[in-house]
């Protein structure tokens, strides 16, 4: 791969500077921002895309060495890598579609084996991930460590959704320009 003796720092071009959190898992991700991205391993892969760090650049080298084992495996357990991957489904269908095919090919080789090493609920999800279609919007930017993380941008229309299937009232902080008597 070109330019895998550079270090997602370099290739970014953006320095995060010393953690400000002092986490394993902190300042782990800013070490690994700074190795070259050819020397990741399967444990350096694995924890940078499960929190998102660096995905356009470490994706194809993840993908190569799960093409070679699906169940690769960093740390924790056999197949972890592909799990950290399948968790980032939405950027990998949306980044490439040559990289999306090739998830949807290592998946289907884990799934084919009978002696799989996953649970259940990984099982399952693999299989909705392969279910479904590449998405069409554009592709997630790497994140940075100034931009926000929002988790819940749904929760809004979701709470609205669920007061008008059950027919309750709105809670009062979304009773627009009302006021609730004492």
């Amino acid at each position: 791969m070109k330019n895998s003796h550079l270090s997602i720092e370099q290739l970014e071009k953006d320095s995060w500077g010393a953690p400000e959190f002092s986490s394993h898992l902190v300042k782990t991700c800013h070490e690994l921002r700074k190795v070259p991205i050819a020397e990741l391993g399967t444990e350096g892969l694995r924890m940078l895309i499960s929190q998102g760090i660096g995905l356009s650049f470490i994706l194809p080298l993840a993908m190569k060495e799960l093409s070679q084992n699906p169940f690769a495996e960093g740390d924790f357990y056999q197949g972890d890598l592909l799990m950290s991957v399948v968790k980032q489904a939405d950027f990998v269908r949306s980044s490439s579609r040559e990289i999306s095919l090739q998830l949807d090919t290592i998946c289907n080789a884990a799934l084919a084996r009978v002696d799989s090493p996953l649970s259940a609920k990984d099982i399952a999800q693999i299989h909705f991930v392969v279910s479904r279609p590449p998405l069409t919007t554009p592709p997630l930017q790497p994140r940075r460590k100034s931009q926000p993380v929002i988790r819940h941008s749904l929760a809004f229309p979701n709470l609205l959704l669920l007061c008008a299937i059950l027919l309750l009232p709105l809670p009062d902080i979304f009773q627009f320009g009302h006021t609730v008597p004492p």
